[in-house]
């Protein structure tokens, strides 16, 4: 018998194998209709779920990596000590505007980008007579180079306009129609090349008490530290426990 009707007869018995398999895969799931139902079922459910479970990982972890600055990104945020007890919170991140003006002028070894940002808000948008109420935010212009803006018209290159506006798909995000004043605002970083967010939150640490707040000196019991949070941990890693994240 040569090697080509040795062959055929090997394909011959596998599709005969197969099919009887297959054939008496079917009569029991004809004869046990009840319990056939049931192990179907379970195995569909359970790796329908297991499925789930995997996307919403996945989703989980890769949020906000979109931004191609991802690894880079950074809050400061504060660290309150009072009495030896430590408060994190990331409804009290807010910072007198001349912190900004610090990090720019006496860190810039340390950051790529520095820009401040309002809190989320209404904001009232009138075009053509039509006035409509949104969620905005005024930010400043280093704002669109540290994230990544999937631009579907215009381009951000002229933000640095003080008037200029950053419009979503629907609706205005941005709005920079009036100055900041003195208020209470967000800091957003872009760390420089190479440089660790442990090692910038180091240096930056006493900033904030001795030269922004009346260069009043911090005692052992009673000051404020800054720190970066970096754009990774904001998801997942936003609670905090005596001053240190817990979670996550």
């Amino acid at each position: 018998m040569s090697k080509e009707q040795k062959a055929g007869n090997m394909k011959l018995k596998i599709y005969f194998m197969i099919k009887i398999y297959f054939k008496t895969a079917g009569r029991n799931l004809i004869k046990n209709k009840v319990s056939s139902f049931i192990n179907i079922s379970g195995l569909a459910i359970g790796m329908a779920v297991a499925i789930l479970i995997g996307l919403w990982i996945w989703d989980e972890l890769s949020f906000d990596t979109c931004n191609k600055n991802y690894n880079a990104i950074a809050q400061v945020a504060r660290k309150e000590i009072l009495n030896g007890d430590a408060y994190v919170s990331n409804n009290n991140n807010h910072f007198p505007i001349p912190l900004a003006g610090e990090l720019r002028m006496n860190y810039n070894n340390l950051f790529k980008h520095v820009s401040l940002t309002t809190e989320k808000g209404k904001h009232i948008i009138d075009f053509n007579g039509n006035k409509f109420s949104e969620q905005g935010m005024y930010v400043e212009k280093d704002f669109t180079n540290m994230f990544t803006l999937n631009m579907t018209a215009g381009t951000s290159a002229d933000f640095s306009d003080p008037n200029s506006i950053l419009l979503s798909k629907s609706v205005a995000q941005a709005l920079f129609s009036r100055q900041l004043g003195n208020s209470s605002v967000y800091i957003f970083t872009q760390a420089a090349p190479s440089i660790s967010m442990e090692k910038i939150s180091g240096a930056i640490k006493d900033i904030y008490w001795k030269k922004i707040k009346d260069k009043q000196v911090q005692t052992a019991g009673n000051r404020v530290d800054i720190f970066l949070h970096p754009m990774k941990d904001w998801h997942l890693r936003s609670e905090w426990k005596n001053g240190v994240q817990a979670g996550g």
